[in-house]
Protein backbone atom coordinates (compact mmCIF):
# COMPACT_ATOMS: atom_id res chain seq x y z
CA UNK A 1 0.00 0.00 0.00
CA UNK A 2 1.48 3.35 -0.66
CA UNK A 3 -0.06 6.60 -0.17
CA UNK A 4 0.20 10.00 -1.99
CA UNK A 5 0.78 12.22 0.86
CA UNK A 6 3.93 13.13 3.39
CA UNK A 7 2.58 13.86 6.94
CA UNK A 8 5.08 15.24 9.85
CA UNK A 9 4.35 13.89 13.60
CA UNK A 10 6.10 15.97 14.86
CA UNK A 11 5.39 19.56 13.94
CA UNK A 12 1.80 18.61 12.63
CA UNK A 13 1.55 18.79 9.01
CA UNK A 14 0.37 17.12 5.85
CA UNK A 15 1.39 17.71 2.41
CA UNK A 16 -0.31 16.13 -0.61
CA UNK A 17 2.27 14.29 -3.59
CA UNK A 18 1.32 14.78 -7.46
CA UNK A 19 2.13 12.32 -10.07
CA UNK A 20 3.58 13.59 -13.05
CA UNK A 21 5.61 11.70 -16.17
CA UNK A 22 5.51 8.71 -13.56
CA UNK A 23 7.63 10.82 -10.68
CA UNK A 24 6.18 11.87 -7.48
CA UNK A 25 6.61 15.64 -6.92
CA UNK A 26 6.09 17.89 -3.74
CA UNK A 27 4.31 21.12 -4.83
CA UNK A 28 4.36 23.70 -1.57
CA UNK A 29 1.03 24.68 -0.48
CA UNK A 30 2.29 27.72 1.76
CA UNK A 31 -1.27 28.40 2.64
CA UNK A 32 -1.50 24.75 4.47
CA UNK A 33 2.19 25.30 5.91
CA UNK A 34 1.41 29.01 7.21
CA UNK A 35 -1.09 27.17 9.66
CA UNK A 36 0.79 24.49 10.27
CA UNK A 37 2.60 24.87 13.69
CA UNK A 38 6.33 25.06 12.56
CA UNK A 39 7.05 27.93 10.99
CA UNK A 40 10.69 26.50 10.01
CA UNK A 41 8.44 24.62 7.34
CA UNK A 42 6.93 27.78 6.07
CA UNK A 43 9.94 29.87 6.36
CA UNK A 44 11.66 26.96 4.18
CA UNK A 45 8.61 26.73 1.64
CA UNK A 46 9.27 30.53 1.02
CA UNK A 47 12.58 30.75 0.32
CA UNK A 48 11.99 31.20 -3.47
CA UNK A 49 16.02 30.81 -4.79
CA UNK A 50 18.07 28.46 -3.19
CA UNK A 51 21.76 28.39 -1.96
CA UNK A 52 22.56 26.41 -5.43
CA UNK A 53 19.47 28.48 -8.02
CA UNK A 54 21.90 31.20 -7.03
CA UNK A 55 24.98 30.09 -7.61
CA UNK A 56 23.87 28.55 -10.50
CA UNK A 57 22.12 32.14 -12.17
CA UNK A 58 25.57 33.90 -10.99
CA UNK A 59 27.34 31.38 -12.89
CA UNK A 60 25.57 31.54 -16.03
CA UNK A 61 25.48 35.34 -15.77
CA UNK A 62 29.51 35.24 -15.56
CA UNK A 63 29.83 36.13 -12.29
CA UNK A 64 28.32 39.99 -11.74
CA UNK A 65 28.26 41.82 -8.57
CA UNK A 66 26.15 40.71 -6.09
CA UNK A 67 24.09 44.24 -6.58
CA UNK A 68 23.81 43.72 -10.30
CA UNK A 69 22.27 40.40 -9.93
CA UNK A 70 19.94 41.55 -7.26
CA UNK A 71 18.92 44.11 -9.67
CA UNK A 72 18.36 41.70 -12.22
CA UNK A 73 16.11 39.42 -10.25
CA UNK A 74 14.73 41.95 -8.94
CA UNK A 75 13.62 43.59 -12.45
CA UNK A 76 13.09 39.88 -13.45
CA UNK A 77 10.98 38.59 -10.15
CA UNK A 78 10.84 41.06 -8.05
CA UNK A 79 7.71 38.46 -6.53
CA UNK A 80 11.01 36.09 -5.61
CA UNK A 81 13.46 38.02 -3.55
CA UNK A 82 13.37 37.37 0.37
CA UNK A 83 14.79 39.62 2.88
CA UNK A 84 17.93 37.42 3.26
CA UNK A 85 18.48 37.23 -0.68
CA UNK A 86 20.65 39.96 -0.93
CA UNK A 87 22.89 39.21 1.75
CA UNK A 88 22.92 35.41 0.23
CA UNK A 89 24.58 37.19 -2.99
CA UNK A 90 26.92 38.46 -1.22
CA UNK A 91 28.31 35.58 0.72
CA UNK A 92 28.22 33.53 -2.69
CA UNK A 93 30.51 36.36 -4.08
CA UNK A 94 32.77 36.73 -0.96
CA UNK A 95 32.80 32.66 -1.25
CA UNK A 96 33.87 32.69 -5.07
CA UNK A 97 37.11 32.14 -5.98
CA UNK A 98 36.72 33.34 -9.66
CA UNK A 99 35.06 36.17 -8.05
CA UNK A 100 37.72 37.63 -5.50
CA UNK A 101 40.79 36.71 -8.09
CA UNK A 102 39.23 38.97 -10.67
CA UNK A 103 37.41 41.85 -8.70
CA UNK A 104 38.44 45.31 -9.28
CA UNK A 105 40.83 46.35 -6.64
CA UNK A 106 39.63 49.66 -4.84
CA UNK A 107 40.57 53.23 -6.40
CA UNK A 108 42.26 54.70 -3.69
CA UNK A 109 45.56 55.25 -2.07
CA UNK A 110 45.62 53.37 1.01
CA UNK A 111 47.81 54.86 4.07
CA UNK A 112 48.58 52.99 7.36
CA UNK A 113 48.34 54.74 10.37
CA UNK A 114 49.89 54.27 13.42
CA UNK A 115 48.09 54.45 16.78
CA UNK A 116 50.78 56.20 18.85
CA UNK A 117 52.48 59.59 18.32
CA UNK A 118 52.53 60.19 14.28
CA UNK A 119 55.21 62.60 12.89
CA UNK A 120 55.39 62.84 9.14
CA UNK A 121 58.22 62.82 7.76
CA UNK A 122 60.20 61.02 10.06
CA UNK A 123 61.94 58.72 8.55
CA UNK A 124 62.27 58.70 4.40
CA UNK A 125 63.31 56.49 1.55
CA UNK A 126 64.36 58.46 -1.63
CA UNK A 127 64.91 55.90 -4.87
CA UNK A 128 65.98 57.85 -8.07
CA UNK A 129 65.85 55.44 -10.97
CA UNK A 130 65.13 56.09 -14.87
CA UNK A 131 62.14 55.18 -16.95
CA UNK A 132 62.46 55.51 -20.64
CA UNK A 133 65.56 57.54 -20.70
CA UNK A 134 63.90 60.26 -17.84
CA UNK A 135 64.91 60.43 -14.43
CA UNK A 136 62.09 59.80 -11.54
CA UNK A 137 62.52 60.78 -8.20
CA UNK A 138 60.26 58.64 -5.41
CA UNK A 139 59.34 59.21 -2.20
CA UNK A 140 58.46 57.16 0.24
CA UNK A 141 56.99 58.12 3.98
CA UNK A 142 58.41 54.94 5.97
CA UNK A 143 55.90 56.21 9.08
CA UNK A 144 52.94 56.78 6.84
CA UNK A 145 53.64 54.16 3.79
CA UNK A 146 52.60 57.29 1.43
CA UNK A 147 54.72 57.73 -1.66
CA UNK A 148 54.51 60.04 -4.32
CA UNK A 149 56.79 60.28 -7.75
CA UNK A 150 58.20 63.01 -10.29
CA UNK A 151 59.51 63.24 -13.22
CA UNK A 152 62.85 65.04 -12.86
CA UNK A 153 63.85 68.08 -15.92
CA UNK A 154 67.45 67.40 -15.48
CA UNK A 155 69.96 65.53 -13.54
CA UNK A 156 71.04 68.36 -10.98
CA UNK A 157 70.97 68.05 -7.36
CA UNK A 158 68.87 71.38 -7.28
CA UNK A 159 66.27 69.93 -9.59
CA UNK A 160 66.43 66.71 -7.19
CA UNK A 161 65.97 69.32 -4.08
CA UNK A 162 62.81 71.15 -5.74
CA UNK A 163 61.29 68.22 -6.92
CA UNK A 164 61.03 66.96 -3.44
CA UNK A 165 60.15 70.03 -2.32
CA UNK A 166 56.69 70.01 -4.27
Amino acid sequence: MHSDTVRSKFEGWTQRLTHQNGHLYWTWDLEALRTATSSIAYAYASALFTLPELRKLRYHFFHPTAQKLYNLIKQAHPEHLTPTTRKTLEDISCACATCTTFSSKPLRFRVSMPADNLVFNQELSLDLFWLDGKAVLHVVDRGTGFSNAVFLKRHSVNDVWSAYKQ
